[in-house]
C-alpha cells in the first residue's frame, strides 16, 4: 500500500475546502440583484446601450462625460491609461464618431460587450476604424457607469 504524497493531499484539501465553501453560498436571482441595485431588469439593455452611445459620440467631441465613468475604473486605449477626452483610441478632438456595430450582456448586475466604432475628422480627410471591450457595473444611485474601457485601432 503506497502512501499518498504532499502534492496530492494538498490538492484533496483544496478541492475539499472549494466545494465546502461553494456549499454555503446562497445563490441570488437577477430579481434580487436587480432590486438591489435599483436597475429594472426590463429596460437594462437600453439604458447600457444609452450609456454607450454617450461615451463613443460624445469622446470627439470633447463633452465632458466624467460622469458616465466610474472613479475608480479603468479606460485604457492602444495600451496606454487615459484620464481624459479622448479616452478611445484612434480619436481626435473634433470630428465625429460613430459605433457601426455593438454586442452587449446583461447579467446579475454587470455589463459587457464589445463595441466596433469610426471616428471621422472634422474635414472627413481620416477616418479609424476602432474596437471595445467595455464592462459597465451599477451605479450607487441607479443606472450604469463604466466600470473598464479597453479600445484599439489597428496600426
Amino acid at each position: 500500500m503506497t502512501t499518498p504524497s504532499y502534492r496530492t493531499a494538498l490538492s484533496v484539501f483544496s478541492v475539499v475546502s472549494v466545494l465546502s465553501v461553494l456549499s454555503c453560498a446562497k445563490p441570488q436571482s437577477m430579481a434580487t440583484v436587480s432590486a438591489r441595485s435599483g436597475i429594472s431588469s426590463p429596460d437594462a439593455d437600453t439604458r447600457v446601450s444609452e450609456v454607450l452611445e454617450a461615451v463613443f459620440t460624445g469622446d470627439a467631441k470633447g463633452v465632458s462625460n466624467d460622469s458616465l465613468y466610474n472613479p475608480t475604473g479603468a479606460v485604457v486605449a492602444n495600451g496606454s491609461q487615459r484620464f481624459s477626452s479622448p479616452r478611445l483610441a484612434g480619436v481626435q478632438l473634433g470630428g465625429e464618431s460613430a459605433i457601426t456595430s455593438t454586442s452587449v450582456n446583461v447579467r446579475d448586475g454587470i455589463a459587457w460587450g464589445s463595441v466596433e466604432y469610426r471616428w471621422f475628422s472634422s474635414d472627413m480627410s481620416q477616418v479609424r476604424v476602432g474596437r471595445a471591450t467595455v464592462v459597465l457595473t451599477p451605479r450607487p444611485k441607479g443606472g450604469w457607469w463604466v466600470d473598464q474601457l479597453h479600445s484599439s485601432t489597428s496600426r
